[in-house]
């Protein structure tokens, strides 16, 4: 393997390292029931009993996937157009600020703005502390003892396509706490997932909603659902 396809095999696993929700322990996709609480009945001791609150609430998960990009797409939307570019960072911007913090003195790799930026924003740090069995077998595979890791904050950075797994991950973490819970668990986990996403994310939530309002039909309507 040349030097040059080493280090872009490095830099693609390290763009998908340290993922805290994807383990054994991440909770199963739960399909969600459009029948009412009053339909909704269970065996108990052979007895027909309605599900409780609680119960119900159990299952009606997480906003879906498609709910969350439209939720992403409104957030980018909103944002100066000035801000846009960096609010998420996507895979090739993660490979332009991994390159950057890997060798600092290029100046092939966008403007001198840009490169400031990331040497400003980010740190490169080297860890096997949290990788799964497969990524450490990997770097055995590369040849390489560690795996770099962009930090901001002291902390892994997301990348636009991880963040709706992770917050799936983080609101299950916190019971299905609030904005200010739920936020507070993904910023044990990872860097640049905006407070406002978590928020409007949290907002359309399914199970939160019907905690509020007791309607289960409410709830699967605000995600589209009936």
């Amino acid at each position: 393997m040349s030097p040059r396809i080493r280090r872009q095999e490095i830099r693609k696993a390290a763009g998908h390292s340290y993922k805290p929700y994807d383990s054994d322990d991440k909770p199963a996709p739960i399909h969600k029931s459009k029948k009412s609480v009053s339909e909704t009945a269970t065996a108990d001791n052979g007895k027909g009993r309605l599900r409780t609150k609680a119960d119900t609430a159990r299952s009606l998960g997480m906003p879906t996937r498609e709910q969350y990009q439209l939720i992403e797409e409104e957030y980018i939307r909103c944002l100066h157009a000035r801000k846009q570019e960096k609010a998420l960072l996507t895979q090739e911007m993660f490979d332009n600020i991994w390159d950057v913090l890997h060798d600092p003195a290029a100046s092939r790799i966008g403007s001198p703005q840009f490169r400031w930026w990331v040497r400003k924003m980010f740190v490169l740090s080297n860890t096997r502390s949290n990788l799964s069995p497969a990524e450490a077998e990997s770097l055995e595979t590369l040849g390489v003892d560690s795996m770099p890791v962009v930090l901001h904050e002291n902390r892994p950075v997301a990348l636009k396509d991880q963040i709706y797994d992770v917050l799936c991950y983080c609101h299950d973490l916190a019971k299905h706490g609030g904005r200010d819970k739920t936020t507070a668990v993904v910023r044990e986990h990872y860097s640049w997932i905006p407070k406002e996403l978590v928020a409007q994310f949290v907002k359309s939530c399914p199970t939160c909603i019907y905690k509020k309002t007791g309607s289960i039909d409410l709830a699967l309507a605000a995600n589209g659902r009936e």
